[in-house]
């Protein structure tokens, strides 16, 4: 794992101003499927994610420009199709 990577996944998205961010900007439903995931039983806030579109404005102003809500399971999706190198952020 790159040291970036590592900072990124141990550090940053641990950090106060990563719980900021959330707090202030998650949404109720996924940008990919549009599902309200507050509104089906069973299920909560927990199973929405932000999901950073680029990586260039991390820790920046521009940051929530990045960003968007999706549901966990088009999260694991959106980085799936990354790794398999059919999208470069």
């Amino acid at each position: 794992m790159s040291e970036y990577r590592r900072w990124y996944r141990e550090e940053y998205l641990k950090s106060k101003r990563w719980r900021e961010l959330k707090e202030e900007f998650l949404g109720s439903s996924c940008f990919c499927c549009d599902n309200d995931w507050t509104k089906w039983e069973g299920k909560d806030a927990e199973w929405l994610e932000l999901h950073h579109i680029s990586y260039k404005n991390i820790g920046t102003d521009k940051e929530i420009e990045d960003l968007v809500t999706v549901c966990s399971l088009c999260h694991d999706e959106i980085h799936e199709v990354i790794a398999m190198g059919l999208y470069k952020l």
